[in-house]
């Protein structure tokens, strides 16, 4: 491949693989998301979610009514409560209890969601400074409905005793599992839309188990339990198996726009894959820790699985026809040659 290649392959990467491989999300309410990725929400780095997770199974957690945010007013789900609380029971994640405080965040007016997140957060922690649930954390799951008809996005807002976040995250249609549950009343009566809420909620409840799962292997590899931490360049890699790793990173470890990030993180896991004697990688499983540390789990082939798009250097116009992005399954070598070109080794 020569230069006038690599920077053309450099281009289509900026423009359509970028979301799949970099760990710097942008999340806007008004986008269309052109791809969906397979990560449960976007949850920011927050230093306080390793004791919540390691808190998990016998913590008290107060689940107060679900807020239904919609465009002129707020609205409240006793019924998605109950949901929530009959979940985190069953699936032993917390000794869950419903509260009775109802949490007014008022009309649904910012343009984007990730500034109705943070407004929220805002919002949540003033509120909680003078008022006590009783509980380790509290728990506020909220839909945000600007037509009545669909769910535009989900947020659950986990806090502690301060009010300060724990363990909160958002969702929406740029996430595959919100756009697969097609969130949307099936008419106008009372029914389907209570019917659309229910659904919502076990969305949220689904994604929080994920959140916790991939925050649990993270911590777990930590431990050393499968084996110490080795480095690759700026990744950290623990072993899984013999074709897997989880990989720790940190995001001031790189340098240059997101773009040229997105190329350092796929040039560092071409090598990687190269240095463990397998041909093609894939990952998935990304996770957001404290102080710019973030993880993920790379998947190693000696040839192609089934049933997997290949993404190939050689035919980048291909990436386009890839509906997900992140399934797709990469070749190391010709990565790595890619990665030597642009970096202006022989």
């Amino acid at each position: 491949m020569n230069i006038s290649n690599a920077i053309r392959f450099l281009v289509l990467l900026t423009s359509v693989f970028l979301a799949a491989l970099t760990l710097w999300p942008a999340v806007n309410l008004a986008d269309e998301p052109g791809q969906t990725i397979a990560d449960p929400g976007f949850r920011p780095v927050n230093g306080r979610a390793p004791g919540f997770v390691e808190a998990l199974g016998d913590t008290r957690i107060v689940v107060l009514p679900t807020i239904v945010r919609r465009q002129e007013r707020t609205a409240h789900s006793f019924a998605s409560q109950d949901q929530i609380v009959a979940y985190l029971n069953a699936q032993g994640i917390a000794v869950a209890t419903p509260g009775p405080r109802r949490i007014d965040l008022g009309p649904l007016r910012r343009p984007s969601q990730w500034e109705i997140f943070q407004a929220g957060e805002r919002a949540i922690a003033e509120i909680f400074a003078a008022y006590d649930t009783g509980g380790d954390y509290t728990l506020i799951m909220e839909l945000l409905v600007p037509g009545n008809q669909a769910v535009f996005g989900i947020e659950v807002y986990i806090v502690n005793r301060q009010g300060q976040s724990a363990f909160s995250f958002l969702l929406n249609a740029h996430h595959e599992m919100f756009a697969a549950a097609q969130l949307e009343a099936r008419n106008s009566s009372e029914e389907a839309r209570q019917e659309m809420i229910r659904k919502a909620t076990q969305v949220g409840l689904e994604a929080l188990a994920r959140q916790i799962d991939h925050l649990q292997a993270h911590l777990t590899a930590q431990d050393g339990r499968f084996g110490p931490p080795m480095s690759h360049g700026r990744l950290a890699e623990t072993v899984i198996d013999e074709t897997s790793s989880r990989v720790s990173v940190n995001t001031d470890d790189f340098v240059g726009l997101a773009a040229e990030k997105a190329l350092q993180l796929t040039c560092e896991c071409a090598a990687l894959t190269l240095d463990r004697g397998f041909r093609y990688f894939s990952i998935d499983e990304r996770a957001e820790l404290a102080d710019g540390q973030h993880s993920f789990r790379i998947l190693f082939f000696e040839s192609p699985p089934a049933g997997r798009p290949l993404a190939s250097v050689t035919a980048p116009e291909d990436f386009a026809g890839i509906p997900n992005l992140e399934s797709a399954v990469l070749q190391a070598r010709e990565f790595a040659e890619i990665c030597r070109m642009l970096a202006g080794s022989p």
